[in-house]
């Protein structure tokens, strides 16, 4: 929050080092993804977020494939994204993120759409759609069927 990102990566990378399990160990290449996400270090990022497949008794969960699904879109990286995003269940996680979710499902429409699958690309857009019609996330997805 205040900006270090130094200091950050260095108190992530000893909670990594540290870490005691499996759930230690995700939370912690989150979070050193993020702060490399949020410090412009987009490679570094996922190479940290992609180390792990995220946990869904995590609060992170959403979070999770948010953040890389959408580092790997602005990198025109369409298929990893549409890979990664594959092993989203928004139903097996412990924690609900109706409006993450949406985020999500609009991320994943836009990597189909941009890689040519358009009918991938609708029912993504759809899934958005069937969370929230009035949401902000639901308006991107109107403009982006309609363009399809």
């Amino acid at each position: 929050e205040d900006g270090d990102y130094d200091e950050a990566l260095s108190i992530f990378e000893e909670a990594w080092d540290l870490s005691m399990d499996d759930q230690e160990e995700g939370q912690a290449l989150y979070y050193l993804g993020f702060t490399n996400a949020v410090a412009g270090k987009t490679g570094q990022a996922l190479k940290y977020l992609m180390m792990v497949e995220p946990d869904p008794y995590m609060e992170n969960y959403h979070n999770h494939f948010l953040l890389t699904g959408n580092l790997l879109l602005n990198t025109f990286a369409y298929d990893p994204a549409d890979e990664w995003l594959s092993d989203y269940d928004a139903e097996s996680a412990a924690y609900e993120a109706p409006e993450t979710e949406q985020m999500i499902y609009l991320i994943w429409g836009m990597s189909l759409k941009m890689s040519g699958d358009n009918v991938g690309a609708e029912k993504m857009f759809n899934e958005v759609l069937s969370i929230d019609m009035e949401s902000e996330t639901a308006g991107k997805a109107w403009a982006a069927l309609n363009s399809l």
